[in-house]
Parts: C-alpha cells; sequence; structure tokens
C-alpha cells in the first residue's frame, strides 16, 4: 500500500521483494557468482582448505571430480537434508577422492528442529584433518 511518496506498507515479505527487489524491481542488483572451480582456487589461494557443503542441495555431484582435481579438500556427507542414501554416495565418493567426510547441523539461526547447532557431532579429529590440507604455505 502507498501511503505518499516513497513511503509504502507492505504485509508480507514477498510484498516487498516484488515491489522493491525482483529481477524487474528498481532496487534488484544482479547476484554475482563466482565458478565452483574458481571459489575452490579462491580459497585455497588465501590459504585455506577447500570444501564443498550440502552437495545434495547444490546439485554438485557431476563437479566434483573436477573440483578434486582444482584442490577440494573435503565433503560434507552428514547433513539434514541428505537421507541415508545420499550419505552413503557422498561417503563413497569422499573415499574415491581421498576427500575428508564432514557435517554439519545448516543452524542459521534460533529456530527449532533437525538444524539444530549441535545436532550433527563429529570427531574433533577432523579439524586437524582439514589445517594438514590447507595449502603448503599456509600452514
Amino acid at each position: 500500500m502507498c501511503l505518499g511518496k516513497n513511503i509504502f506498507i507492505f504485509a508480507l515479505r514477498r510484498e516487498v521483494f516484488a515491489h522493491f527487489l525482483g529481477e524487474e524491481a528498481p532496487a534488484y542488483v544482479p547476484l554475482e557468482t563466482l565458478a565452483p572451480l574458481e571459489a575452490v582456487e579462491l580459497v585455497r589461494g588465501a590459504g585455506g582448505t577447500a570444501t564443498i557443503a550440502h552437495p545434495l542441495l547444490s546439485d554438485a555431484d557431476d563437479l566434483i571430480p573436477a573440483l578434486v582435481s582444482g584442490g577440494l579438500a573435503a565433503i560434507e556427507v552428514e547433513h539434514p537434508a541428505q537421507d541415508a542414501d545420499a550419505r552413503g554416495r557422498y561417503r563413497a565418493l569422499a573415499e574415491k577422492y581421498g576427500l575428508i567426510s564432514l557435517g554439519g547441523s545448516d543452524c542459521h539461526g534460533a529456530v527449532p528442529g533437525p538444524k539444530r547447532m549441535g545436532s550433527v557431532r563429529l570427531p574433533l579429529r577432523l579439524v586437524e584433518a582439514l589445517r594438514a590440507r590447507r595449502p603448503a604455505a599456509a600452514r
């Protein structure tokens, strides 16, 4: 609802996006993204250990071999959105490519349900494994 020049009230969040932020709206800014391999190279170039999170949600299975060639070190196996079959598939890919198997809750704040922080527990040795996989210059 328009209350006057540049004064609006919206009942729903999606209305704000449709009016101001959607692809055809006046405040729309196109999302700039990196190619996945470019992201791995950037992380490694900065001295980090490149990992891929929730590959099932990212539909990234076909990219994994190329990412491994570029320096990918770990893959998220344990994730609330990945069922037992997906976890098995990613565990097998980790073994095949020598990746560290990681996991996480995917917690993004105070929301109830399976994504609560601490709901996925992994051994502390994985932190050391990640550190060991950093580029040599960063160690």
